[in-house]
This record gives structure tokens, C-alpha cells and sequence, in this order.
């Protein structure tokens, strides 16, 4: 069943509403809370669209016919197990209002974390269980505008990160919506303990990301530690200590 996992992008020509819901199947449905715009225009591949109710596919110009035509659309996005997009669902006239975000099937503290697989924005590929005997940290960050706000709660990992041997730990800040230009000019971007990905909506629809940002702790045996709001609540030695034991 893992690999029919459907996680869906809704797309709004004005504006989005952020929900979850179960899809019919029990498998996750994610509604991403974005203003339209180009960034959000180039996540959608048009060349692999097709009409959800016939199976019919479609082009961009025939989409946006539709969608005046219909009324507001949705945009499903049908990811497999590795979080690779198999196509692209529309559904036209589509209410945009949803009830709030439904967590089930969210990775669970003290159970082992899914073995997701990411690039950094300087092509290291990295598995989750390729990095078993290190302190994984994921920093899931919104974009790089927000990220630049919170630079000295960063400071403080990072600081945690020197103190207690930067050989313990491999941390990851992974952005939604920023592309890795944008990245490379932000404030943290040389940072020696930090590692960066791009445009990881999908990665944090899979993951049940529901706010930004968040920050996960996965242990040396690659169990969940915890899920933090703060960067002050996370002890760093008590996690090592606990994880060397």
C-alpha cells in the first residue's frame, strides 16, 4: 500500500486554505496553504495532468479553460513511497473550504522514522538509514524569508551542535517553497553544521509537516525522539546520553 500513497496540493488562482483529510481510501490527502504565484505555477508539472473524473489529460491552456469554465480547481498531486510524483489529478469546482489539518498515520515518537531520501542543494543524496549512528536533526522551514527571522534561535543549534561534538549529529534545514538561489543568500547558508534542501513541499506533505517551523529529532537507532516548536527545548546531551546507551 505504501507505494499508492496519494498526497494532494490544492491550488488556488486567488488563494489556498491549509487542511488535511482522509482521502477515501484512508490514504493522505495534504492541502498546502500558498498564494498563487509563479514559484507555485513551476511545482506543477502541466506535461503530466490529467482531468481526475474522466482520466483525461490535459495542458495548461486547456486547465485554465476548465477552471473559468467550472469554477475554482484542485490539484492532486500522486506521490509513491519515495515521494516522486506519478501524476497530476485535477478536480474542478471544488469547494475551498476544508476542515483543519487530520494527523493520522504522522510518524509517531519512539518508533522508527520512515527512510525518506532528500538532496541537499549540493547534490549529496542522503537516506535516513544510511545515517543510523548520528543524531539526525530535520529542520522544516517554511521559506528563507521566515528563516532569516528566526536566526538566532539557528544560532543556538548550532552552538548545541559544537559543544557536544559536530561529529554526533547531521542536521538538515529543509524549505518548502525556496529555491536553493535563494538560499545561498541567506543568513545561514555558510553555516559549517547546517546542510539545505529546496522546495520540499512534498517532502513535508508526506511527513505530515502541518506548521512551520518544526524542528524533529531522530536518535541513533533512527527512532523519533520528538517533534519541537523551539529550538531551547530540545537537550542535545540528554538525547546523546540516552542514545549511546
Amino acid at each position: 500500500m505504501h507505494l499508492n500513497k496519494v498526497l494532494t496540493i490544492l491550488l488556488f488562482c486567488n488563494s489556498f486554505s491549509s487542511a488535511l483529510s482522509q482521502h477515501k481510501d484512508t490514504l493522505a490527502t495534504k492541502y498546502v496553504s500558498k498564494k498563487w504565484s509563479k514559484e507555485i505555477r513551476n511545482i506543477i508539472d502541466f506535461d503530466n495532468l490529467f482531468v481526475k473524473k474522466t482520466g483525461e489529460k490535459i495542458d495548461k491552456v486547456t486547465f485554465f479553460k476548465m477552471k473559468k469554465k467550472l469554477g475554482d480547481a484542485v490539484i492532486e498531486e500522486k506521490l509513491n513511497y519515495n515521494g516522486e510524483v506519478i501524476k497530476y489529478l485535477a478536480v474542478f469546482g471544488t469547494s475551498s473550504k476544508f476542515s483543519i489539518a487530520d494527523t493520522n498515520n504522522k510518524p509517531k515518537v519512539g518508533e522508527l522514522y520512515p527512510n525518506i531520501g532528500f538532496t541537499t542543494i549540493d547534490n549529496k543524496k542522503n537516506k535516513l538509514r544510511d545515517l543510523k549512528g548520528k543524531i539526525v536533526i530535520l529542520r522544516f522551514e517554511l521559506d528563507t524569508e521566515k528563516f532569516r527571522i528566526m536566526k538566532d534561535e539557528l544560532s543556538l543549534l548550532n552552538t548545541a551542535i559544537n559543544k557536544f561534538g559536530k561529529n554526533n549529529f547531521k542536521t538538515f534545514v529543509i524549505f518548502s517553497f525556496s529555491s536553493s538561489k535563494e538560499i545561498l543568500k541567506s543568513y545561514f547558508a555558510t553555516k559549517e553544521n547546517f546542510e539545505f534542501v529546496e522546495k520540499a513541499v512534498r517532502l513535508a506533505t508526506k511527513l505530515k509537516i502541518n506548521r512551520t517551523p518544526t524542528t524533529l529529532v531522530i536518535d541513533k537507532s533512527g527512532k523519533l525522539v520528538n517533534y519541537y516548536k523551539r529550538i531551547e527545548d530540545i537537550d542535545l546531551k540528554k538525547i546523546l546520553e540516552s542514545s549511546s546507551k
